[in-house]
């Protein structure tokens, strides 16, 4: 797997994780609405989130709890204009529900995602995250213990994206083998992210360098007063 990670190509890479996109939220703060499908700059967050992250695995998963059949249509539409002008792209696009109902938190998005995925590791992010980094997977490698981890197949930590100021555990490397541990988690009535990450000796990566690029969008303010030079 190391000489996969390490010496191979970028598509060979990517085909160790599988793009996850977290959209599965109430979006309380938002009015109840969809955030996937809020329009930021002339487009829905999900398409901003989709152009940044289909490039970089080569399989993609949507965890979403309404309107799934707009996100697949959207995510394959994208997945064909990006597949010609970029070096690897999602060619495996899938759309599910939480295996929790009731809107129960982005655990158990995660959950669903890690019970789900056929490659080792997921590559997680937040759906309305519009500025995430078009090479997070790279980065996320070139900057942890991650390549030394795939080389041993002993990854069994999360590798996340630490702002300088906070956690930011939408952003991040989950192995899959930490799916039935986070499912009993969420079984015993436990729904707290960042201490189940802590728990299981989450690695933080640091991205104090890049902090705007993890805004994410929680009310509609944030929308209207953001300002970002990409």
């Amino acid at each position: 797997m190391n000489d996969r990670v390490a010496n191979g190509t970028k598509t060979e890479c990517a085909a160790l994780f599988t793009g996850v996109i977290l959209a599965g939220g109430q979006g309380a703060r938002m009015g109840g609405q969809d955030k996937g499908w809020v329009q930021f700059q002339g487009k829905p967050l999900i398409q901003h989130v989709l152009e940044r992250l289909l490039p970089q695995t080569s399989t993609l998963l949507i965890v979403a709890n309404r309107n799934l059949a707009q996100y697949q249509a959207l995510a394959t539409a994208q997945s064909r204009t990006a597949g010609g002008s970029v070096t690897a792209v999602a060619t495996k696009i899938d759309v599910v529900s939480d295996q929790l109902t009731g809107f129960q938190g982005p655990l158990a998005g995660i959950q669903t995602a890690l019970q789900r995925i056929d490659t080792p590791c997921a590559l997680v992010v937040a759906t309305d995250a519009p500025f995430v980094p078009r090479d997070l997977l790279t980065q996320l490698i070139g900057r942890s213990s991650l390549a030394t981890s795939l080389h041993t197949q002993q990854l069994h930590h999360p590798v996340l994206v630490h702002d300088g100021e906070r956690e930011q555990p939408l952003f991040g490397i989950y192995p899959a083998n930490l799916g039935n541990p986070l499912t009993h988690y969420l079984l015993e009535g436990h729904r707290r992210l960042i201490q189940w990450c802590k728990d299981h000796d989450a690695e933080w990566v640091d991205f104090s360098d890049q902090r705007a690029a993890f805004t994410n969008f929680n009310r509609p303010e944030d929308l209207e007063h953001f300002t970002q030079e990409e």
